[in-house]
Formats: C-alpha cells, structure tokens, sequence
C-alpha cells in the first residue's frame, strides 16, 4: 500500500536537515514565500535539495541550480525523490575523474587539488552543511603535517571512499614536504634529500582499469616529476572496515609469473595458497566467478588437513559423507568448462550420492532472507558454498592447523615487493580521521601480518570474485 506524502515525510525526511534528492516527475515550480505558481517547470531527474522543514508541507520548499546560482522555489511534494532512491547525488560525483577543473592524468601540487576541488564542490546541487563540512576536510588535512585531523561529529558516511584518493595524497604530499621522518622511512626517501625543497606532486590517473594503483606521488628537484615516484593505492576504512580485495589476477600478470613466485618462495606450506591462485588466473573463459569450485578441488588433494578443519567450523548434516561430498566438488570441478550459474545441480551431478550430500551440505548452512533453508539448488550456489569452505581454510583461527594459508607471503612478495605499491589506509576513531601509510618496511609490524580471501558475493548473486583481503 502507496504511503501518504506526509508518512513519507515522516519517515525520509523529518528531522534529517537538507537533503541532496532529485525530482521523479516533471514538476511545476511555486514561489517560496506566497505559493504562487510560477509557470515553470523542472524536468525529471533534475538535481535538488530538499530544505528542511519544521511540518510537512507540499509544495515543499527545495532548491536547485541554473547558471551556476541556487535558486529557491517549491515543487509538489510527491514529486521529490526519497533520499534512499536518489542515487548519493552528492558522493557519485565525488570521484576524482568527476572534478573540474581536472584533478586527473596531470602532476598538481596538493594546493592546486585542494583549489580545483572547492571551486568543484562550488557547482554542485549538495546541502550547505555538506559542502561546508568537504571544505573543512579539505582544509585539515592540507593544513599541517600531523597524520590525524579532528572532525567533530562528522557523519562518516558523508564522504564517499572514492574521495579520500584525493584526501590522502593531499596529506601524503604535505607530510613529505614537512620532511615528516617516518614517512620518509617508509618511501626510503634518502637520508640526504632534503623534502623541503623539493617539488611534490601528484598525479591521479584517469584510467580506471588500474586496481593495484589510485595515485603517483613524485619528488623532484626540478619541476620534472621523474626524479622519484611512488606507487600508492587507497583503502578507506571510515564509513566501513570492509575494502576492495586484491584479485589473483591483478597480482600475477601470467600462470608463468604464479609459477615463478612458487618456485622462488621455497616454502612447502605455499602450495595451498599456489592452487587457489592457480585456479583464478587459469579459470576457463567467463567462468572466473565460479573457480572456488577448482580450488577446493585441488585443495582435498594438496591441504586436505586444512579443509577438514575448514569444514568443521560448518553446520554437518546427519551422518555427512566427507567421500561423497568430496567427489561431488571434483564433478564439478572436472566439468568447470561446460557449467552454466543458474543450471540446476542434478543436470551436472548424476550421481544420487555426490548429489545429494552437497545438496544436504549446503541446505545446512546456506540460508535466504529470513533465515529460510536455500531452495535453489544451482551450480552458482554450489560454487558460493566452496568458496566460503576456501574462504574459511584462509582465516588466521585455523592456524593452529599447520599453520593455515596465510596470503601474507604472496602480498608481500607480488604488491609490496614487486609492483612496490605503498598503501594510504584512512580510518576514523571518535572525532579524528587517521591518515596512515604502509609499505613493505612497516607493512607487517604496524598493519597487518595475516592476510585472508574475501568476496563480496551472495546467495544467489555471484558477482566478485574471491580475493586477498588487506
């Protein structure tokens, strides 16, 4: 049943100060003091702030932007977006390539970033109170050379993860130029080179098929930027501790590359985390969404204590047959070239017994919306269940069991080591925002030392690929 506009009001819009939405439906425009129609209209889709307001009202006051200038009109009420369908107006355009003038594929001081993103924000239909809380981050953390800024009461979700890119090189740039010792450490910026008197610059690259890579800081002498120049991806721990993986694919440009790492890390309790690797990057075309299904496979046959100790941490049906089950994942698993997501488990599996211990595994611990026992029985959801037995073989409470499979070796080796990528982590504790950064000096003293796999995918929803989390 259709809410009234007054309950909408209520429950979106009450209480919640101005609010960046958007208009659903063509809408005629009224003066904001009489009421009055204005005999103007603004077209579907336009941009919008909806002006806090003490009771509802319809036309609710809003106001939007033409030629550069708000402007304060009033719209029917149930013509305006709820904020939770808008689309984040605001933070979906807060991705560097999004500012102009450009911030992008040119080599900018942090000064010139900090200019082009105001007068940026300066053109956008966002409340004041967001505007001005952007312009008073960017304004700490280009204001001095500590490593935390205090924020006051800043909603963590106003800021998009996408523009901390722009916050952290800003703070890297100027922690350098303050000569600020321990980053110099971590760059291995020399002894003698005096920061303060070089030129510091940062070029965000455009190109957006560049996982491993957010930014280029480079230190020069002269206004070339080709003296020095550091690798630095972005990972935003602000509104959620949850970032993007690390893909197999992204650290090992070839299986030769994958065997030549292998071979030089001369550690047998590696061969594990080589097979999971092996299964990503060598997945059949278009089935690298389903290569959990392969790496388990591969991991009875090579890190089977492992994967006993993974399934045990998981519900086990009566009288679970661990042959049958085992078998059923190398049916798959043998078959990877031909199976098709959504195909329905008994036209792979043919065999009543490898069918029906993984149908009866997954009902025990696969669950729907509403804690209801999974009813689709598909190969995409067999391949969700082996991932999360891979997944959990990586996590750092199964050390005990031969060490585990730890992908800290392999991240050290392949991002820290040979790509030489620093890390920029953002995160907020009480008030402040910490800028920290890592690289192969402090990576595993001050970060982390254990690095598991992780994916954002569902029942039903199979969309990422498992990855190393850090």
């Amino acid at each position: 049943m259709a809410s009234t506009g007054e309950e909408a009001w209520k429950k979106y819009f009450k209480g919640k100060g101005d609010i960046a939405t958007s208009l659903k439906d063509r809408s005629n425009l009224y003066d904001d003091v009489t009421g009055r129609s204005l005999s103007k209209f603004l077209e579907k889709d336009t941009e919008i702030v909806y002006l806090s307001a003490r009771v509802y009202e319809t036309p609710a006051k809003i106001k939007y932007k033409s030629n550069g200038k708000y402007i304060t009109a009033r719209v029917p009420f149930n013509n305006i977006q709820k904020p939770i369908d808008s689309g984040k107006i605001g933070k979906s355009k807060l991705k560097p390539k999004d500012v102009v003038p450009s911030i992008v594929d040119e080599w900018l001081t942090p000064d010139e970033i900090v200019a082009n993103v105001k007068k940026y924000l300066n053109t956008l239909t966002l409340p004041d109170q967001d505007i001005k809380a952007m312009f008073m981050l960017l304004d700490l953390t280009i204001k001095d050379s500590e490593q935390s800024i205090n924020v006051g009461k800043l909603d963590k979700n106003l800021v998009p993860s996408e523009f901390f890119e722009i916050l952290t090189s800003i703070k890297l740039a100027v922690l350098m130029r303050s000569n600020n010792k321990k980053i110099r450490g971590i760059f291995g910026v020399p002894k003698k080179m005096d920061l303060s008197k070089c030129k510091i610059k940062i070029m965000i690259p455009k190109q957006a098929n560049m996982p491993l890579l957010d930014y280029y800081v480079s230190v020069s002498l002269t206004n070339n930027p080709d003296d020095k120049v550091m690798k630095v991806s972005v990972k935003s721990k602000v509104a959620s501790a949850s970032t993007n993986t690390i893909k197999f694919n992204d650290a090992f440009e070839s299986d030769k590359e994958l065997k030549t790492w292998y071979n030089n890390t001369k550690k047998k309790d590696q061969i594990g985390q080589m097979s999971i690797a092996d299964s990503a990057i060598n997945a059949p075309s278009g089935k690298s969404l389903i290569y959990p299904i392969k790496a388990l496979a591969k991991l009875f046959d090579v890190r089977r204590d492992l994967i006993k100790a993974s399934l045990d941490q998981f519900r086990k049906p009566d009288k679970f047959d661990l042959a049958n089950f085992e078998a059923a994942v190398k049916t798959l698993s043998n078959n990877m070239q031909n199976l098709v997501k959504k195909s329905k488990l008994e036209t792979v599996l043919k065999s009543d017994k490898q069918l029906n211990e993984m149908i009866r595994f997954m009902k025990a611990n696969l669950f729907q919306k509403g804690n209801k026992i999974i009813t689709d029985l598909t190969v995409e959801n067999a391949s969700f269940m082996c991932e999360k037995i891979v997944s959990k073989a990586t996590q750092k409470e199964l050390e005990r069991v031969g060490g585990g499979m730890n992908f800290y070796q392999m991240f050290y080796d392949q991002i820290l080591e040979s790509r030489q990528i620093a890390y920029a982590v953002a995160d907020k504790t009480g008030n402040m925002i910490n800028y920290k950064y890592y690289s192969k000096v402090n990576w595993k003293a001050e970060y982390v030392n254990w690095v598991s796999l992780r994916s954002k995918n569902l029942i039903n929803n199979l969309n990422d690929t498992l990855g190393m989390d850090i």
